[in-house]
């Protein structure tokens, strides 16, 4: 179905159901920070939201795609790799995967009236980074964004693995940000850079 007016596809209330089902049970929402390739004026750190699905089914994955296309005009990509929870699976696990800003926001803000379960909060705090960041593009990260990237790596990203995941993130985040204050945890305590 399409809009005469402005020529988009418009997505169904279903549609929009069945991505937040599928982003709960095989979908991420994430974002990665690291260093920039050349010095720019924010001092090097490159953050990237991220928000994607897993899954060896192509037509699952095809149709996330579709409708997330739909919502966001493009911005997605599909990646085939060995599924990593069976070493011996002869399954492919398929990666769509949305990073672009605007897409990311386009699909959080359609999705998020329907989520339910753990990734609200999540989606919640990612979609607050990108309306940040949007509304100041190509500047330097302020205060504001530092805090909500310390807060999501806090409470939503795995401490122990890679080389910019976790400690090692939250330690190049305070290095980016020495006269910065550090987040509190749930009891009033700084909480730990390494």
């Amino acid at each position: 179905m399409e809009d005469r007016v402005n020529q988009q596809k418009i997505v169904s209330d279903a549609e929009i159901g069945w991505l937040a089902g599928f982003l709960e049970g095989d979908g991420f929402i994430t974002m990665s920070a690291q260093k920039a390739a050349k010095k720019k004026k924010d001092g090097g750190l490159v953050v990237v939201p991220k928000i994607g699905f897993c899954n060896s089914d192509a037509l699952l994955i095809e149709k996330a795609k579709n409708i997330c296309q739909k919502i966001s005009g493009g911005g997605c990509w599909i990646n085939e790799s060995k599924c990593g929870t069976y070493p011996t699976s002869t399954l492919t696990m398929l990666n769509l995967t949305v990073t672009r800003l605007s897409a990311c926001q386009k699909i959080l803000e359609s999705i998020i009236p329907h989520l339910g379960g753990q990734k609200i909060a999540r989606a919640r705090l990612l979609l607050d980074f990108i309306n940040k960041r949007l509304s100041h593009s190509h500047c330097p990260y302020d205060s504001d964004e530092i805090g909500l990237i310390k807060t999501f790596i806090l409470n939503h990203v795995d401490k122990t693995k890679g080389p910019y995941r976790g400690k090692a993130l939250l330690k190049f985040l305070n290095d980016y940000t020495p006269d910065m204050p550090r987040p509190r945890n749930e009891s009033g305590r700084f909480t730990s850079a390494a």
